[in-house]
C-alpha cells in the first residue's frame, strides 16, 4: 500500500497485507534502492516482497534495519536477506539474539505456549551485518516495557509529522501529538494507546 512515492506499507496483519503474523513493515525508496523497517515473521515472505516490487518498483533492496527482536518484526529477516542479498541491521541489545534464533530471549516461546503463534513455528538464524546503538540510528532498548519507558522521553520535541507504528494505525500528520500523549501516559505509569484506539483521535 504506497503512502507516497518513495513510501509503503507492505505488511501488516492489521491492514491485510502479507502475514497475519507480521507487525507492520515499511519501505522506503531512495536514490540507490530501497530500505525496509522490520522484516515481518516469515510466513509471508513471497507475499511482502511481491508488494515492495508493486508499490515501489523492481530496484534493489539494500537493507533491512530491525527496530527489535519479537518474532513478528524480525523472525523473516533470514529469508529476506537469503532472496535479496540485502544487509541486515538490528539493535546490538536484538542482534545476538536475532543471530542466533533464541526463542527464549526473543519472546517467541513464551508468546507460543500462549497460543500466540503455531506450535511448529520456529526462528531462523540470521546474520546480522550491523549493529546499532542507541543514537547510531535508532533503537527499542530491549523490547519490554521498561525499555518502552526508559526511552519514549526521547521522541519529545521533535515535532513529528508522520508516526508510523509498528501496530496501529499510522497518520500522515500531527504525529508528535499522539507522542506527547504516549508520554505523559507512561510517566503516569499508564500504557500508551495505540492512535485509533477507543477515543484516542487527535
Amino acid at each position: 500500500m504506497r503512502i507516497s512515492p518513495g513510501l509503503a506499507l507492505i505488511a501488516g496483519s492489521q491492514f491485510g497485507l502479507a502475514g497475519p503474523l507480521d507487525c507492520s513493515v515499511y519501505a522506503l525508496r531512495g536514490p540507490d534502492g530501497m530500505v525496509m523497517i522490520d522484516s515481518g515473521a516469515g510466513t509471508h515472505t513471497a507475499m511482502l516482497l511481491a508488494n515492495l516490487r508493486e508499490d515501489l518498483g523492481d530496484v534493489p533492496l539494500r537493507a533491512v534495519v530491525l527496530t527489535h527482536c519479537h518474532p513478528d518484526h524480525a523472525a523473516g529477516a533470514a529469508l529476506v536477506q537469503k532472496q535479496t542479498g540485502c544487509r541486515v541491521l538490528a539493535p546490538e541489545l536484538s542482534a545476538a539474539i536475532v543471530e542466533a534464533a533464541d526463542e527464549e530471549a526473543s519472546g517467541l516461546a513464551f508468546a507460543r505456549a500462549a497460543g500466540v503463534y503455531p506450535a511448529d513455528f520456529r526462528l531462523t538464524p540470521c546474520h546480522v551485518d550491523q549493529p546499532f546503538l542507541d543514537g547510531d540510528c535508532f533503537n527499542a532498548a530491549g523490547s519490554d516495557m521498561a525499555g518502552y519507558r526508559a526511552d519514549l522521553h526521547k521522541l519529545g520535541g521533535l515535532e513529528i509529522e508522520g508516526l508510523f507504528p509498528g501496530h496501529g494505525l499510522f497518520t500522515l500528520r500531527g504525529g508528535q501529538a499522539h507522542i506527547d500523549c504516549a508520554i505523559q501516559q507512561a510517566q503516569q505509569g499508564f500504557l500508551a494507546r495505540q492512535i485509533g484506539q477507543g477515543d484516542l483521535i487527535f
